[in-house]
């Protein structure tokens, strides 16, 4: 219902406006749409529509404001003439349905498209006198370019009318035309049509004999980059002309050629950088003749952009690589481009709704990436720490209860009257059955052992399970001496905001972050929140072990642990299990660019063909060897040096049971003193 709405509305809007104009045209006289030449601009509009518009979408259409003149005159106002003119070209397209049409002017308030438009006519004239031509078209395109948003296309084709030039010559103003569009809003693909009423001009120097022609329509279009101009269009060529006569094309030439190329002569692009190590990395500036610095740059997105770039002919010209990957490095960089000081943006600039938009262009996506949560790795474990944790809790005391039981047995059935140990002096008491329990459980013979078989059995018992417990504690406790682990790892998000670790924010990526529905990293509270602007120094603290956490990509702690000699990055950047999202990385380019799709294309090939993997494991190799990390099997890797500080636990334990037997020792000194003086007191 939506879709029927928005079409009724349309065409309503659109017969209302024909009506308005039809009924103003004819004042005066009829005479205004069927005069002539009106007649043949329609025509001649409409051939180009059939001949070169995409049959079924909407032809976008638009008309400068009306102006009411001032003082009276006799003759009709020239807005009136124009009017009826764009009246009578819409009656004759609205004839064939293959053409939506979409008319505009800055006084209607349009709907935002669903889709990019293909197809621009625009019709403009002089609305006064302070007010020509030329401000009268960059005011109607900047009204366009505002009104259709993200439908804007300066890419599509487009149809300039001037129907009334007085005082000016065609070529000129076609001129003017064309290089305003291209400089201001890099539209390319335009084909101005201007009524000369001139005679015959030739073609490309090319004289023609079949007489001269007066009042042709002629169509004129530029160049920008054609035999290495580099974007600078100092002429126009004249395509083709119209016969008022016959109403037919002089030559039939093509009215919309390719304008771009594959080849660009060697013209400079300039390009302005975003990121941070491995994507953006500069290794050296220097100075040229002009006294100009030079900056030579390596890195995942300047390798992609120079395998380019070098199948296009061009030379790249880098501005001063930021230095840290800030918004506001982010906004000067995007102020650049449509500043016209950069024609490029490269780094890392995430494929998201913030950069598309009827100002920039993204390409396609040259790396496909996972953002990440990373965290504080977790540290190794104390040895004495993980022996005590050896069994757990429940494990040691079922084990003293049982040692307690066992002695409390032992000395039952050795006091009991019908027992057999009633000689044996050992078990008949309860401080020697203790000590035997110990004895046994620490794998030391006991002093004396039970007669009967009955008892003897359930010693042996007894022995076996403090054989076993002690063989699992052994085969455990030399593994935690060697190597005792690790503590608990972040293993989701839900851990790590109940930690009280750190958020290091960063601006542009929590921009990135609000236009996506991802919305955790908004649990952290201020207290917990840190700027984490230089993301290569946070990432690098999170490897020395600092309690932070941050979003990054992968290949920057990858490279960073090369840089910082560490060959396995999995123990000191750690990540939090789950992704965040995966985005691609692209490149920004101002909307209508002529290197966008052949960068599209290059890009494309360069990602099937593997070659920017190629160049990242040949990265990370010259990293490791400038870093001086030893690489293939290390020697540490074969084999570990046993040393005193893997004994300490066992140290740990007998010097506590020296201190133990020390104090049992004192206590015993102590009490023998108190009784031989209460001894000899009572004497």
């Amino acid at each position: 219902m939506t879709a029927l709405q928005n079409s009724l509305k349309m065409q309503c809007t659109f017969l209302v406006l024909t009506a308005i104009a039809i009924s103003t045209a004819t004042t005066d006289s009829n005479n205004f749409i069927t005069n002539r030449q009106h007649q043949q601009i329609v025509l001649c509009i409409e051939t180009v529509v059939h001949k070169y518009f995409k049959r079924g979408r909407t032809i976008f259409v638009s008309i400068p404001s009306d102006e009411q003149p001032t003082g009276r005159s006799l003759s009709p106002p020239p807005y009136d003439i124009n009017r009826a003119l764009v009246s009578f070209t819409l009656t004759k397209l609205h004839e064939n349905v293959s053409w939506p049409l979409r008319l505009f002017t800055t006084k209607i308030s349009l709907d935002v498209g669903f889709q990019t438009t293909d197809s621009y006519i625009i019709f403009t004239w002089t609305q006064h006198e302070n007010y020509g031509i030329m401000d009268t078209l960059s005011y109607q395109i900047a009204a366009m370019e505002v009104a259709e948003g993200e439908s804007w296309n300066p890419r599509g084709k487009f149809l300039v009318v001037l129907a009334d030039i007085d005082g000016v010559p065609s070529k000129e103003l076609g001129l003017q035309i064309y290089e305003q569009m291209w400089k201001e809003h890099f539209i390319i693909d335009n084909t101005i049509l201007i009524a000369n009423r001139e005679n015959y001009v030739p073609m490309n120097g090319k004289n023609y004999t079949d007489g001269l022609i007066k009042d042709t329509l002629d169509l004129y279009t530029g160049f920008p980059y054609e035999r290495g101009r580099c974007g600078d269009v100092t002429d126009v060529a004249l395509l083709d002309q119209w016969r008022l006569r016959n109403g037919t094309f002089i030559h039939n030439a093509n009215l919309f050629p390719q304008k771009t190329t594959d080849n660009f002569h060697g013209c400079q692009i300039k390009a302005a950088t975003l990121g941070v190590p491995p994507y953006i990395i500069l290794t050296g500036n220097s100075t040229d003749s002009d006294a100009n610095v030079v900056y030579k740059l390596g890195g995942l997105a300047v390798h992609n952009l120079l395998l380019a770039v070098n199948k296009m002919n061009a030379t790249v010209v880098f501005l001063k690589p930021s230095a840290i990957f800030s918004l506001e490095e982010g906004i000067h960089a995007a102020g650049s481009l449509v500043d016209g000081r950069s024609d490029i943006v490269i780094g890392m600039l995430p494929l998201v709704p913030l950069f598309v938009s009827s100002t920039f262009q993204p390409t396609i996506p040259y790396e496909f990436t996972a953002l990440k949560w990373f965290v504080p790795c977790p540290q190794l474990v104390a040895r004495m720490e993980k022996v005590t944790h050896t069994y757990q809790l429940s494990v040691w005391l079922t084990m003293a209860i049982l040692l307690v039981l066992t002695a409390i047995v032992w000395w039952g059935l050795a006091n009991w009257r019908h027992s057999s140990l009633k000689d044996s002096r050992t078990f008949q008491t309860l401080s020697y059955c203790l000590y035997n329990a110990w004895a046994v459980a620490m794998g030391v013979p006991a002093t004396n052992t039970p007669n009967t078989w009955r008892f003897r059995n359930l010693f042996l018992v007894y022995v076996c399970y403090c054989f076993v417990m002690s063989t699992v504690f052994q085969a455990f406790f030399i593994s935690y001496l060697v190597e005792p682990g690790y503590g608990e790892k972040f293993e989701t998000f839900h851990d790590l905001i109940h930690s009280r670790v750190t958020y290091g924010y960063n601006h542009i990526m929590e921009v990135v972050l609000v236009s996506t529905d991802y919305e955790d990293w908004v649990s952290f509270n201020d207290s917990r929140r840190e700027d984490c602007s230089d993301i290569v120094e946070c990432t690098r603290r999170i490897g020395n072990n600092d309690q932070l956490c941050t979003i990054s990509a992968p290949r920057i702690s990858q490279y960073l642990a090369s840089e910082m000699g560490i060959r396995d990055a999995s123990k000191f950047f750690c990540t939090v299990e789950e992704n965040i999202f995966t985005v691609g990385f692209v490149f920004l380019l101002n909307n209508g660019s002529p290197f966008l799709n052949r960068l599209n294309v290059l890009t494309r090939r360069s990602l099937e063909g593997g070659l920017l993997e190629r160049y990242w494991a040949q990265l990370l190799w010259m990293t490791r060897l400038k870093s001086k990390m030893a690489v293939g099997v290390g020697v540490e890797d074969l084999y570990f040096v046993f040393s005193i500080s893997h004994l300490s636990p066992a140290f740990c334990v007998l010097g506590f049971g020296y201190m133990l037997s020390s104090a049992a020792f004192l206590a015993e000194i102590f009490v023998r003193w108190i009784s031989k003086r209460q001894n000899s007191e009572v004497d």
